[in-house]
């Protein structure tokens, strides 16, 4: 005959066993963060690269697109080089790709 003590641990295990099971099968998705454009880089920005000799601008616009213009200042005049394209970033990088030039 079988004792009854040894039914009830049998019971208990078996028990334990199923609602660990079904805990483990009800796990929840985690809810999709939406994703934020880093607005901080958009904007008209002006870079001295030697004071009174060159400088630079750049313009980074909402819909991915900047120009950068490299300017020169020399005898009162001033030679303009300016470049179009796309840029996106990533973490803190930033990466362009230059559609044009003149």
């Amino acid at each position: 005959m079988i004792k009854p003590v040894l039914i009830f641990k049998n019971l208990t295990v078996c028990l334990l066993l199923s609602v660990l099971f079904s805990l483990g099968a009800c796990k929840k998705d985690k809810a999709q963060q939406p994703v934020q454009k880093n607005t901080s880089l958009f904007g008209q920005w002006y870079i001295p690269v030697k004071e009174g000799e060159q400088a630079r601008y750049l313009v980074f616009s909402s819909d991915s697109t900047f120009i950068l213009a490299d300017v020169t200042y020399k005898n009162g005049n001033s030679t303009t080089v300016q470049y179009t394209g796309k840029f996106h970033t990533k973490g803190d990088g930033l990466n362009i790709v230059i559609a044009k030039k003149w």
